[in-house]
């Protein structure tokens, strides 16, 4: 094996919604039956994971393996395991030679509790700047809240005044929701905000959203901390630039915006710029 890579075994593996599956990863192979079970051997050999962080896992495929990037969802300050929190990409209905994602297809169909996989330490720019005191706000899209959670983690352990935000279509592919309310229950300098852009009559009856529809200028500008704040996004291409015009046009400094795409990296000024800040149409 190459000396990049750990051999991990899954420890858990947990369906978050409809579309989303949580990977418990625990470099030890004798491991109970639940998380937290004497777990002789832990990851502190590695340099700490940084809030925010990505995971390299190694898929074996023929003619080669291939590398797929996924966030840590998880409090990087655990030492037992790492959890990933992957999204399965399927194919569009309306566009059948359109492959299905191959690493998520292989992580939700092919593996199972007790299967090892090859994991590469934790690296990545973007993460939680724990430095500063300043306010905090984390802007998802779909699965995209799963760097952001892990900052959550950490900010939870804070004082700093944190707003959690995110958008997806509704209840059904929504994942976490239940982690997020438990990690911010009590704690006065963390607020929550959710967007479902189209609920199902369930979603209705139970007030699991705040808005519905899209995240718009006027609800950023009414969520924003300060001027002064940080923000940390994450999600589609489109939400982000949406969300990055908005953010501009409010008065916040470009240098106070952190952003990680999942896929090629692009160019996030660029991109508002080219789409002019329509609405975003959420798929997750």
């Amino acid at each position: 094996m190459s000396k990049h890579f750990k051999q991990f075994t899954v420890h858990d593996k947990v369906v978050e919604s409809s579309i989303i599956t949580s990977f418990y990863l625990s470099p030890n192979d004798n491991i109970g039956d639940n998380i937290g079970d004497n777990i002789g051997n832990d990851i502190s050999e590695w340099e700490q994971a940084k809030a925010g962080q990505f995971l390299t896992i190694r898929i074996p495929r023929e003619p080669r393996n291939l590398l797929r990037n996924y966030s840590i969802s998880n409090d990087v300050d655990e030492k037992r395991y790492f959890r990933i929190t992957v999204k399965r990409e399927s194919a569009p209905a309306d566009k059948p030679d359109i492959a299905d994602g191959i690493g998520s297809c292989w992580l939700h169909d092919k593996i199972q509790k007790g299967d090892k996989i090859d994991v590469a330490k934790p690296r990545g720019k973007f993460f939680l700047n724990q430095q500063s005191d300043k306010p905090v706000l984390l802007l998802s899209g779909g699965v995209g809240q799963t760097p952001l959670l892990a900052m959550l983690h950490q900010l939870v352990k804070t004082n700093r005044s944190t707003y959690f935000i995110h958008a997806c279509q509704n209840g059904e592919v929504h994942a976490m929701q239940t982690e997020v309310q438990k990690l911010i229950a009590g704690k006065a300098h963390i607020h929550s905000y959710l967007a479902y852009a189209q609920p199902t009559q369930q979603d209705r009856e139970h007030q699991h959203f705040d808005t519905e529809g899209y995240i718009t200028k006027q609800i950023l500008q009414s969520l924003l901390p300060a001027n002064d704040c940080e923000i940390y996004m994450c999600g589609p291409s489109f939400f982000m630039a949406t969300m990055f015009h908005h953010l501009i046009a409010l008065g916040i400094a470009e240098d106070n915006i952190a952003y990680e795409f999942f896929g090629n990296a692009q160019s996030l000024k660029d991109l508002a710029l080219k789409i002019g800040g329509r609405g975003f149409a959420s798929r997750t």
